[in-house]
């Protein structure tokens, strides 16, 4: 089978994670449909030897007998556990399984959330901007960047939020429930209703701060790259583990302790417990700022000062230590499959929205005008925000319209990433707008090692599986 790179997009995701281990097709074929005689085969058996020869590798193809599998009811079965054990995350060690998933996150999903890392961005480099022009700008201008970042921050949550609507319409029409949407999306949620409110709020501080924090931690939220996230996902999943609340809990009760102890020794003379007490008891604990003057000071401050200073640098803090790095190595161990559990969500979000998203797109000549559309229209809607922006400083002012026609782009262009005519798996969920069409199967292509085995050592004992060489292919072909 053929493993060359055909698109620019191709050779972008290559770069970022490496040379494809698998190919998989989702069409209306269960069984190889190839006639020996006359030497014809379905349209999509020729992605499978179109690109240079050097390209081709020796391959395991195998079908799953199960029609329809690309659907919310067998998502929300594999989440239905929301525990990070390795128990509950053992059913994506299953290959097919994992075909599945990878399937449904390169149908849409993935680049959806491409997309919104890219707004994120922008809104970034424009808050950025914001807090520079601030310090020393003219008035018109911090104006204008205060403005620009605002309204596209809160414009970018306010069509997070819609889609996160649109989920819940689809959860409640389809009778699914919704713990499983709260366990997914609640806190998301409560960050983009966060960041609207700047809209309303222009001028408040710690919802400025609150909205730079979150807008810089959207940009963690990098999945472009599986290397880098699967890297990235042991430090972000830390504060889920079992071992991390007691020790904080305990670390936390041994400095509120010494800040009671001070504050108690000290009520000769007067000071509030906080901050004064509370960030003295900081000071002394994580700087090592103990006390010098030893003949102005009271023994018993003294005892209690270098001996909660010693108690909680070298035993309270190496413990700490050491139950972080446990659970890292934890962590660490189960990332390659929590990240495909999270592609698992971030799939499910996905299918919810595109069964309620309005688009009228026929299986036409239209629908392939759309799918080009697709491709250049987001592009270019982004490079659009950008000159907007730019006219907008360079006038020290907001153009008119500017604000919307901002708004307005973000949407259409998130809107254009969901119209996707060219994939199967975008009519089967739209099924009730498109014609019926026979089932789909999944199809997927592993590569062999040099011995004919297979690179995934994980058995799949319930699928029929073909190996096909270099040498079979071209002959029947």
């Amino acid at each position: 089978l053929s493993f060359a790179l055909h698109t620019a997009a191709e050779r972008v995701n290559s770069w970022l994670n490496g040379m494809p281990e698998h190919r998989t097709f989702y069409v209306p074929d269960r069984i190889w449909d190839f006639d020996f005689k006359t030497g014809t085969f379905p349209d999509w058996h020729n992605k499978l030897t179109e690109g240079d020869s050097g390209a081709f590798c020796d391959v395991r193809v195998k079908v799953l007998q199960v029609p329809e599998v690309l659907c919310p009811k067998l998502f929300s079965a594999l989440l239905h556990d929301h525990s990070e054990t390795e128990q509950a995350l053992r059913i994506f060690h299953n290959t097919t399984v994992s075909m599945i998933v990878d399937t449904a996150w390169k149908a849409g999903a993935k680049q959806v959330d491409t997309l919104h890392f890219i707004l994120s961005l922008l809104a970034v480099i424009l808050l950025m901007a914001a807090s520079y022009c601030s310090n020393g700008a003219e008035r018109d201008i911090s104006a204008t960047a205060n403005a620009l970042a605002v309204h596209f921050v809160a414009g970018h949550a306010s069509i997070q939020i819609m889609e996160r609507v649109l989920e819940i319409i689809a959860m409640c029409r389809a009778e699914r429930e919704l713990r499983v949407w709260c366990r997914m999306q609640f806190a998301e949620m409560g960050m983009c209703m966060l960041q609207a409110l700047l809209l309303a709020f222009p001028t408040n501080r710690w919802l400025f701060v609150s909205t730079i924090l979150m807008s810089w931690w959207a940009l963690v939220e990098f999945r472009l790259s599986e290397h880098f996230a699967v890297e990235l996902l042991p430090i972000k999943q830390l504060w889920r583990s079992p071992g991390i609340m007691p020790a904080t809990m305990l670390a936390a009760a041994m400095f509120l302790s010494t800040a009671h102890c001070l504050y108690f020794i000290d009520a000769g003379h007067p000071e509030p417990f906080y901050p004064n007490s509370v960030l003295n008891c900081f000071r002394m604990l994580m700087t090592g700022e103990v006390p010098s003057d030893f003949d102005d000071i009271d023994g018993i401050k003294l005892a209690v000062s270098y001996g909660s200073f010693v108690v909680f640098t070298i035993v309270f803090l190496n413990i700490f230590i050491g139950v972080i790095g446990e659970n890292f190595k934890r962590q660490k161990a189960l990332a390659p499959t929590a990240f495909k559990r999270q592609k698992a969500e971030l799939g499910l979000a996905y299918m919810w929205r595109v069964s309620i998203i309005p688009a009228w797109v026929p299986q036409t000549m239209m629908g392939q005008c759309v799918s080009g559309l697709r491709h250049w229209g987001s592009l270019l809607l982004l490079v659009a925000i950008v000159v907007m922006q730019g006219l907008c400083f360079s006038v020290s002012g907001l153009l008119p319209y500017a604000l919307k026609i901002t708004f307005g782009c973000q949407l259409l262009a998130v809107y254009l990433e969901y119209l996707r005519p060219e994939c199967a798996l975008w009519h089967r969920l739209r099924g009730r707008n498109c014609e019926p069409a026979e089932p789909h199967f999944l199809w997927f292509a592993v590569k062999v090692g040099d011995e004919g085995e297979d690179l995934d050592s994980k058995p799949d004992m319930f699928l029929p599986s073909r190996t096909t060489s270099l040498q079979r292919r071209e002959g029947a072909h």
